[in-house]
Formats: structure tokens, C-alpha cells, sequence
């Protein structure tokens, strides 16, 4: 994987880019869903579990890693979770089988 991926970016370098291969990870993470909020921070979920919480990976716009955020319950992937300010909407399943909107309160540092 790690070649294909210096293949597919030799054009990059060509046009003068500096790329490190030593900070391309040898495989694929494994990826449940990713999306963006309202405010343009991407919001990463490895894979996991049918009836786990995950755990998001939050990257701002310009790519740094800012945190972790575990939701308090299970989510289902699609529809993917909503953030417009401090709060989530999301999909949830109960013992039941029945799907259920819940809305999360995000408290973000320095707000």
C-alpha cells in the first residue's frame, strides 16, 4: 500500500513538495465513517463494534490531530452524525430494535 501511495504522489514531488514516507503508515487504518461538521473540523471513527461507542478522532481544518471524543452511547454509520455548534445528532438502535434520534451537548475547550 505504502508504494502505491508514493507512486500515486510522485507528481507531487515533482512540482517540488517534500514528502516524508517515513510518516505513511505501512497499511489502511481500518475506517467505520468520516465527516465534517458545520465549522469544517473532520471527525474520523475507526471500526467498530455493532452495539460499541465509538470513538471519534477530531482533526481541525488545517489537518491537526485535536482529540479523542467517545459518545455516550452507540451510533449507527449511516445516517452519518450531525454537528452544527456544540451539538451531535446521530442515529441510535435500542434493545428493541428501534432507531432513535438522540442530540449530544459537545462541550469544547474554550466555550
Amino acid at each position: 500500500d505504502k508504494t502505491r501511495i508514493l507512486e500515486n504522489y510522485r507528481w507531487l514531488e515533482e512540482a517540488g513538495a517534500k514528502l516524508d514516507p517515513r510518516r505513511i503508515p505501512d497499511r489502511y487504518p481500518h475506517l467505520q465513517s468520516l465527516f465534517a461538521d458545520d465549522e469544517g473540523y473532520l471527525w474520523v471513527a475507526p471500526t467498530y463494534l455493532y452495539r460499541e461507542r465509538p470513538t471519534f478522532d477530531v482533526f481541525g481544518r488545517d489537518g491537526a490531530f485535536l482529540g479523542q471524543v467517545t459518545a455516550p452511547a452507540p451510533l449507527l454509520t449511516t445516517p452519518s452524525p450531525a454537528i452544527r455548534g456544540n451539538r451531535m445528532a446521530a442515529v441510535t438502535r435500542d434493545a428493541d430494535g428501534v432507531d432513535r434520534i438522540i442530540v449530544m451537548h459537545l462541550l469544547k475547550p474554550g466555550r
